[in-house]
């Protein structure tokens, strides 16, 4: 059984054949997430425009109750009849330990027959996936993206099941899409967000270099802005040693500037985002203010 780059064999789903869309190497996408999250609002507008329009056309689109029974049901019927294509948005809910078997079996079951498989997951739930999961964090088809909100499957590019999240005027509800300006629609809105995440598989390697102590630490200076003089003589370092960790980390996560990476590694799941790590290093003392 062939191994993956992180030198474990992919147990579940099959290898990229040569010239499928999955056996191209990753490239980071340019850093657009304002510009995705516009787009993907501008979806959510158009899809209740176009559900209030045609509410009652039980053809083109259904309602449903949002709860996880029926939204899954649903999902699995049309992920089992899928035959090209299946893109899905899955929730943090989705990837637990108590629901895996249920979502992400259906996936590679789907994958098993040669149907292309492209999932996001949401950033906060990737640590816990690559620590649970790896032969799925090996897969090229699932990658991680910062989102919030609702599920989604679309299936052969011909049918979509949409869960949007309960707000103050309504509950949850699962929506079935069958009207094909609206599917297509959805589908790049997918693409474009799935070309923005990052591949599993790379968080699953950062994940083990990053959540070393000393990493986590130059990680959480970086986010909260602290001066190399600074944070190297809380670490104990010279600014040297200091400096090679900054450089290799802003590699690694493919950050252009120090403070996007700290962004970026909070992004990934990789560091607290606003949370203990970063409050702890900026209540340890005025750092821009320290003499140095």
């Amino acid at each position: 059984m062939k191994a993956s780059q992180s030198g474990l064999p992919h147990r579940g789903f099959h290898e990229p054949r040569a010239g499928h869309p999955r056996s191209r190497p990753f490239e980071p996408a340019p850093d657009h997430h304002d510009e995705v999250e516009t787009v993907l609002s501008q979806a959510q507008e158009l899809i209740e425009r176009a559900m209030s329009r045609r509410r009652g056309n039980g053809h083109h689109i259904r309602h449903l109750p949002g709860d996880d029974a029926v939204f899954h049901a649903v999902a699995g019927e049309a992920i089992m009849r899928a035959r090209r294509e299946v893109l899905c948005v899955l929730s943090a809910g989705d990837i637990a330990d108590d629901r895996r078997n249920h979502t992400v079996d259906l996936l590679r079951h789907a994958d098993r027959r040669g149907v292309q498989v492209k999932a996001l997951v949401p950033a906060s739930a990737t640590g816990p996936l690559a620590a649970a999961d790896r032969a799925l964090c090996d897969h090229p088809g699932f990658r991680s993206w910062d989102f919030q909100g609702q599920n989604l499957v679309i299936t052969d590019g011909r049918e979509a099941i949409l869960r949007n999240s309960a707000d103050d005027r309504a509950g949850a509800q699962t929506v079935l899409l069958a009207a094909q300006p609206l599917v297509h629609f959805l589908c790049s809105v997918f693409e474009v967000s799935w070309g923005a995440g990052t591949p599993l598989a790379e968080i699953a390697r950062l994940s083990d270099k990053l959540r070393e102590e000393t990493a986590q630490s130059v990680l959480t200076y970086l986010g909260a802005g602290t001066k190399d003089e600074v944070a190297a003589r809380r670490l104990g370092m010279s600014v040297r040693t200091y400096r090679r960790h900054v450089a290799e980390m802003m590699r690694d996560v493919s950050a252009t500037s120090r403070f996007q990476a700290g962004v970026r590694a909070a992004e990934l799941g990789l560091v607290s985002r606003g949370g203990g790590a970063i409050a702890t290093a900026v209540d340890d003392g005025p750092a821009q203010d320290e003499p140095e």
